[in-house]
């Protein structure tokens, strides 16, 4: 009987030698799928961070509260079409990328995913941002939908309604992607871990602004008097439904490009507008006005709009789409070294830009034209920031207007002279 046992027992020991199975050391282990936000690039709005924009002005989120959303798709080995690949709680199976700002501060998924293991599947990865999530659920009629359709794949936002302080953004598509480390076919600002994702606006932003050249006149005769003029802008305004608040936005990509430009980069428009009221201060679109300058040290631009630049509906500015305001100078005379505070109002007269002739180069009889003053194109594009400056010499009574301009000592400004009116 125990001979049987001992040779039970060494058949045991056998069979185990040959199922053993060694650790290799080369092996690595799940690799979980991270994010890298590129710094933005010159065809950008402006050369700072996603993260960076969104937690600053105008927007001030947190970065607890900062995300964006994005949707993969595997292109497995041996399947002709690519297939969802996370599994977010959405039926959409779209994921939101937060920011850990802990030892790593990454964007990661809500979900741990990771990335294929055979050598022969890849992720495609398409990511969008729309500063009206504020949580995981979008609000209604702002939802932006992903789809692929036999390797074309679509994001679409319909019936968006644009906010006077606004952000939607797309990222670049990221093709064919295996692992986190990227070799440097998609490269922007040194990204080369995660998936590489540089973001584009798709709205535009507008800003008018006033500025008063002259302030003050020496008197030619009596050196110890000046002239001086008080100028004030008041009952700004724009056509009533003319500028478009809501729209949709369409871009395709296929395989291996990026999303096709939209025509003009434009959004198709919907029904609904913007007001004077709703888009210019108060003051300004009112008959109270807003005193660009009372002294001579006061030389600034002064922002008619609610809060700097506003967020617009990329869109076409029309012939008809024009700009309307008034314009109140009041002239003074008295001592020099008093100012206009102290001296007397000799004359106050009101401009009527809409009773401008039609000669002007862009003012008929009827407002400022727009889109003349618009230099690309007579529509406002998608990541694009627009400034209409108009400076006011009281003394000539003539605009200088300048499109497009942020930085008001590099402009070059054309002459438009405002004729006296009757009233």
């Amino acid at each position: 009987m125990r001979k049987y046992i001992i040779i039970a027992a060494a058949a045991i020991v056998a069979m185990a030698s040959c199922t053993k199975v060694e650790k290799d050391p080369t092996a690595t282990p799940d690799l979980k799928i991270g994010y890298q936000v590129a710094e933005y690039m010159t065809q950008t709005k402006a050369n700072s961070s996603f993260l960076d924009e969104l937690t600053g002005a105008p927007f001030n989120l947190t970065a607890a509260n900062v995300f964006f959303k994005s949707k993969a798709y595997i292109n497995a080995a041996g399947s002709s079409s690519a297939a969802e690949f996370y599994n977010a709680a959405s039926t959409t199976k779209v994921e939101n990328i937060k920011y850990y700002s802990g030892t790593t501060a990454t964007w990661e998924p809500d979900h741990t995913y990771y990335w294929p293991k055979s050598p022969n599947s890849s992720l495609d990865f398409f990511s969008w941002y729309d500063l009206s999530a504020t949580t995981a659920d979008t609000a209604a009629g702002n939802v932006a939908s992903m789809e692929e359709s036999s390797g074309t794949y679509t994001l679409a936002w319909t019936g968006r309604t644009i906010a006077l302080k606004d952000n939607v953004m797309y990222a670049d598509p990221v093709w064919n992607q295996k692992a986190n480390k990227n070799p440097g076919d998609y490269k922007y600002n040194d990204v080369k871990e995660g998936v590489p994702t540089l973001f584009h606006h798709a709205l535009a932003q507008v800003r008018f602004q006033f500025k008063q050249k002259t302030m003050s006149k020496v008197d030619s005769k009596n050196s110890s008097n000046s002239t001086f003029w008080v100028v004030t802008v008041k009952n700004l305004a724009i056509p009533a439904n003319k500028w478009v608040k809501t729209g949709s936005l369409s871009l395709s990509a296929t395989s291996g490009n990026n999303y096709s430009a939209v025509t003009n980069s434009i959004w198709t428009p919907g029904s609904e507008y913007w007001a004077s009221s709703d888009v210019f201060l108060a003051a300004a679109a009112g008959t109270t006005g807003i005193v660009l300058t009372d002294t001579e040290v006061t030389f600034t631009k002064d922002d008619q709009m609610s809060g700097e630049y506003i967020t617009v509906l990329p869109q076409a500015i029309g012939n008809d789409f024009l700009l309307n305001f008034d314009i109140v100078i009041e002239t003074k005379y008295g001592t020099t070294s008093d100012g206009a505070s102290a001296a007397t109002t000799v004359s106050t007269e009101l401009l009527h830009v809409k009773d401008f002739p039609t000669g002007g180069a862009i003012v008929n009889n009827s407002g400022i034209q727009l889109n003349l003053m618009t230099t690309i194109g007579s529509y406002w594009q998608m990541n694009k920031k627009y400034t209409y400056i108009f400076e006011i010499d009281p003394e000539t009574t003539t605009i200088l207007y300048d499109p497009a301009v942020e930085d008001w000592a590099a402009d070059v400004s054309q002459t438009q002279t405002i004729p006296h009116s009757n009233s």
